[in-house]
């Protein structure tokens, strides 16, 4: 006769071999409750949820998530250069900005941010032309290897500023660089005059699409070698997460390849979730879990009930909690916890 209780206990030895980042799942829920979930068929995610253990894990960001995995100091988030390691490009030494174009839309509460739009390659190059000609005295040069990813190259360095993700669908601060010397407030103030008269956003604005009107600038500093790859493997179509395996001596893989076998360490960073729950598109959060349900939840169970991962490790780093599951978690069967419980 089997040994319940020691078939639990040797599943409950296993190390957590795979770590799945899962940005923007519970801010969602504890905003809307349990009807954001109804009528949703999530009956691998409800498993998960009902027979593992919940945990602290500290985090302000999926950002600060990541870096601080990797060895790098979260209070000081210096991503720009790591996702630029990811485009293909050479960081080198230099100090490197993210200056992501958003439009900022003046309400009555103060400006909300938003880069929901399309931009095409030919209005970012002329866009950063015109950036470059104007600050090529002031140690500020743009770069754009993709039309809305833009980069820039300083000799200013700037404080720590939210990343646009969390500050998409919501309010800028209406200084961002309060108590900051230096060239930055009056360098922003051109940054937003240039683009306001610059003849792409006046034909963009002819034609009703949102111009750009300023840069988010944020995840500023040099690139730094992590001290040792924390994970085996990364799967990940997220920049930041792939410069950092990158810049550790890892090579990333993209979410369509396969997970890697092997006992060894593996990070999956899944952010369908991410864009939706910003600007509140809740239909569309719904159904990209539907979507994370089949081609995630559903395998991941039932690779842990065949044995063929050790245990699983779901992080929610918006809300600094984490849900393990080990093998011998799948026979607990009075353990009871709704998806929507997770908040609590």
């Amino acid at each position: 006769m089997v040994n319940f209780c020691r078939l639990i206990a040797d599943f409950e030895n296993s190390s957590v071999p795979l770590h799945f980042l899962l940005p923007d799942f519970l801010p969602p829920l504890r905003t809307i409750g349990a009807d954001l979930l109804q009528g949703l068929e999530l009956p691998a995610l409800e498993k998960l949820a009902a027979r593992g253990n919940l945990s602290a894990d500290r985090a302000e960001n999926p950002e600060s998530w990541l870096l601080r995995r990797f060895g790098l100091p979260a209070d000081a988030p210096a991503s720009a250069p790591y996702c630029l390691l990811a485009e293909g490009a050479e960081p080198g030494t230099d100090y490197w900005l993210h200056a992501e174009p958003v439009h900022l839309v003046l309400q009555r509460s103060g400006l909300t941010v938003s880069d929901r739009f399309a931009l095409e390659r030919n209005e970012a190059d002329a866009l950063i032309a015109g950036l470059n000609a104007h600050f090529a005295g002031d140690g500020l040069e743009f770069s754009a290897p993709a039309p809305q990813r833009w980069y820039a190259r300083t000799s200013h360095p700037l404080p720590a500023i939210r990343p646009l993700a969390e500050a998409r669908g919501g309010y800028a601060e209406p200084n961002p660089f309060a108590g900051v010397g230096g060239q930055w407030p009056r360098m922003l103030s051109e940054i937003q005059m240039l683009l306001h008269a610059h003849p792409v956003n006046a034909a963009r604005e002819e034609r009703g699409a949102l111009p750009v009107n300023s840069l988010w600038l944020w995840g500023g500093g040099p690139l730094g070698t992590p001290p040792a790859p924390p994970f085996d493997a990364v799967l990940a179509d997220t920049l930041l997460a792939r410069g950092l395996h990158a810049a550790a001596g890892g090579k990333p893989l993209t979410l369509s390849d396969a997970l890697p076998p092997g006992d060894g360490e593996t990070l999956v960073v899944e952010e369908s979730l991410r864009l939706p729950a910003a600007y509140g598109d809740f239909p569309a959060w719904r159904e990209a879990l539907s979507a994370m349900e089949i081609r995630w939840f559903a395998p991941l169970l039932r690779a842990l009930e065949q044995n063929e991962i050790a245990a699983l490790a779901l992080h929610f780093p918006d809300c600094g909690r984490c849900l393990n599951i080990r093998r011998g978690d799948l026979w607990k069967f009075w353990r009871r916890r709704s998806v929507s419980q997770l908040t609590e």
